[in-house]
């Protein structure tokens, strides 16, 4: 994304490495890092859409997703899920169908990790700030 900084010539840009777009409102939307968008199949696929639906399920309390690599695809999406202490644990199909209610099918994440699951992801990888590091994620695909 490239916001324009407004000076007297008005030809300076700022690029932010965000997507977003302009509401009818004329504000800002940030959707997202275009680093963490997904390629898969040829299609752009925004993380945060993907996030936003996993979080609305009742039996989970956050997720991250990210893109992995494929061979046939490019990239398949991968799901961290941390379970709510409030509702009983899906199953990875339940999850991925719940996914599909809303979103198109190829939005479902073909992986899902769920915290404490294995023992490189028992707890979120964060920075000294506490912000998640997705690239830490994609270590522990691997």
């Amino acid at each position: 994304m490239l916001l324009w900084i407004s000076p007297e010539d008005g030809l300076e840009w700022f690029h932010t490495g965000d997507e977003g777009f302009i509401d009818l409102d004329g504000f800002v939307v940030i959707a997202g890092r275009i680093k963490d968008m997904i390629i898969r199949g040829g299609e752009n696929i925004a993380p945060l859409e993907i996030e936003d639906r996993i979080t609305a399920h009742p039996a989970v309390a956050q997720c991250a997703v990210i893109g992995v690599p494929d061979e046939k695809y490019g990239e398949h999406i991968a799901a961290f899920v941390e379970p709510s202490a409030h509702a009983p644990i899906p199953s990875d199909a339940e999850l991925r169908a719940w996914v599909a209610q809303t979103l198109a099918r190829f939005k479902a994440p073909k992986y899902v990790f769920w915290l404490g699951s294995c023992k490189e992801f028992r707890a979120w990888p964060t920075t000294g700030s506490g912000k998640l590091r997705k690239p830490d994620l994609r270590i522990i695909v691997e």
